[in-house]
């Protein structure tokens, strides 16, 4: 297979052949299928050209993205990024502006959804501007719409000082972070996107990633598993005696007091009840990520965290 960049820096197809009988012959047709020196391919008739991802809009640029593309060390990340926008089948047409300025948490995790599909061998599409994708693979087919947990401030979650993780368990569990996946997740449940005519009767799943602080990602984890199962990791006995066990709760802790457990409420039925994990299934991103149905306990005073 050959491809060539377009005039708006999209890889196209040029050539698919073979197979070949040896690697002289492969190579003879990729040198002439390849075409060298030739200029860039030229838009299909009555496409449009991709916007460029680095040129600021009207809108400006927020600071993430200023970090992102002024900085030498951020460099490799860039041409990641860049490479995987150029890779998304049919951006909406507000995606660079988002990814500029204040969405850019959000059409980045996008942009990571995208690589961890086609790592994974699936087709990915965008026929249609919502749900984001669909991907498909070996006959089977499901909708994905990307969400991130936001800050209720403007401007906060982005690039600012390191948040840690609350040195309350109960707090970290069950407390504010557990109302931002709560709040997102209800928000986006509520658009009934599922009932749309070209996802109704078909597979339908949210993947949501936490922003809603600088860092957060790396320790709210629990805390959407706790909202969404109305079950706290709690531990219990001492020493060789100690263990994890699950303790019922019947609203998060957080100054609004929703209601827990998004998978046993009426009018959440219809949900398949599963949670996964990113780094159950992408081991490039965290490779000593907990195996399938290994969650975790710890107590407030103590940071070692021990296996269910």
């Amino acid at each position: 297979m050959t491809l060539r960049r377009r005039i708006d820096h999209c890889w196209v197809k040029i050539d698919e052949s073979g197979p070949w009988s040896t690697p002289e012959a492969a190579l003879e047709r990729l040198g002439i299928s390849m075409r060298g020196g030739d200029p860039l391919e030229h838009l299909p008739p009555g496409a449009k050209s991709r916007p460029l991802l680095l040129k600021p809009g009207l809108r400006g640029t927020s600071a993430e993205f200023e970090l992102l593309t002024s900085t030498i060390s951020h460099l490799p990340a860039l041409m990641a990024i860049g490479e995987c926008y150029l890779a998304l089948p049919k951006p909406d047409s507000n995606f660079v502006t988002d990814f500029q300025t204040n969405n850019f948490a959000s059409r980045l995790f996008e942009l990571y959804l995208l690589a961890c599909f086609r790592e994974q061998g699936l087709v990915v599409r965008q026929d249609h501007v919502s749900p984001d994708f669909l991907i498909e693979k070996n006959g089977t087919d499901c909708w994905i719409e990307a969400v991130t947990a936001n800050s209720e401030s403007p401007r906060a979650g982005g690039i600012d000082d390191w948040v840690h993780a609350p040195q309350d368990r109960n707090e970290r569990l069950t407390g504010a972070t557990a109302e931002r996946f709560a709040k997102t997740l209800r928000g986006k449940l509520q658009r009934n996107s599922h009932e749309m005519d070209h996802v109704k009767g078909r597979s339908f799943a949210i993947a949501i990633a936490d922003f809603h602080e600088s860092g957060s990602m790396v320790w709210s984890r629990e805390a959407l598993s706790t909202y969404l199962y109305d079950l706290r990791a709690d531990v219990e006995g001492e020493g060789a005696h100690r263990r994890a066990i699950g303790t019922s709760i019947a609203n998060l802790t957080g100054k609004h007091g929703i209601p827990a457990g998004l998978f046993r409420h009426p009018d959440f039925s219809h949900l398949f009840r599963n949670h996964f994990q990113q780094c159950q299934h992408v081991g490039q991103v965290q490779p000593h990520g907990l195996p399938s149905r290994v969650a975790t306990a710890w107590s407030g005073d103590d940071p070692e965290r021990y296996p269910i």
